[in-house]
């Protein structure tokens, strides 16, 4: 597995997109990258901020739980954009996750699927999670930070995962081939970038059928915890708002908030 590399990176973005190249930083070790780019973001229109760490320190997921981020251990990455302020940005959570599974399934990593709202799943296993962070910029536009964790190798420890019985794996795991990391990180942030852009242009409509094909909780028995209520039920999917489905005796129930403490294996 050849070291990433930001010269690397910037060199195979600008050779497979025709996106302006985005400002790229790489750090050996931070406290979290999204952190950084909630200090440091511009968030001028159509530029695109990328942070990479090598280490987190202080890595966290939705409602601040731990990630870990072990030395080398993943792809720490957050993206800073910003979208038109129409569009929902609790959807681009799901868009972004249905391009990271298609990207990753192109380059070699099959199998994975999507856990809502923000979870890249492989065999009932979490292999990293999504972030999405967004605050209103001016009356037109929204600024959003994307943070990306994907595990390169298996954590010795996941504080995020044990809790809901998601032990967690890896890139290794899928597939015992050696791979690139810049090339990788270079594919999922072009995809990234194009997928901003058609989210800002016509929202998670074109994302939506990407999604269902990921969809890991489909047809699954599943229980959801929201506002200290828990709901269990099958699921059947989520609407085009983003809204989870669950079907039980009482009738179809449609969750904007929640998570998933159950699924059945």
């Amino acid at each position: 597995m050849k070291d990433l590399c930001i010269e690397d990176i910037n060199k195979l973005i600008y050779l497979k997109s025709d996106i302006s190249p985005p400002k790229i930083e790489l750090f050996e070790s931070i406290d979290s990258t999204s952190k950084y780019l909630k200090d440091n973001a511009i968030y001028d229109n159509g530029v695109f901020q990328v942070v990479i760490a090598k280490h987190q320190t202080s890595g966290y997921g939705r409602f601040m739980k731990r990630w870990d981020s072990e030395a080398n251990g993943g792809l720490w990455m957050s993206i800073a954009s910003s979208i038109k302020k129409i569009n929902n940005p609790s959807t681009i959570t799901l868009a972004i996750g249905a391009v990271i599974a298609e990207t990753l399934k192109d380059i070699g990593f099959k199998g994975i699927g999507i856990k809502w709202p923000n979870d890249l799943i492989y065999r009932m296993k979490k292999l990293g999670g999504i972030l999405v962070e967004s605050h209103a910029k001016d009356e037109d536009l929204t600024g959003i930070i994307i943070g990306v964790g994907i595990n390169f190798t298996t954590p010795s420890l996941s504080l995020d995962t044990t809790r809901y019985n998601l032990q967690p794996t890896s890139l290794e795991i899928i597939s015992s081939d050696s791979f690139d990391k810049s090339q990788l990180i270079a594919s999922l942030i072009i995809s990234i970038m194009y997928a901003i852009k058609e989210y800002d242009e016509y929202g998670f409509n074109p994302f939506y059928e990407t999604y269902k094909k990921y969809d890991f909780l489909k047809g699954r028995n599943i229980t959801v915890e929201r506002n200290n209520d828990n709901l269990s039920g099958l699921n059947d999917g989520v609407y085009e708002d983003g809204s989870l489905v669950i079907v039980n005796e009482v009738g179809r129930h449609r969750i904007i908030n929640g998570s998933i403490i159950h699924i059945e294996k």
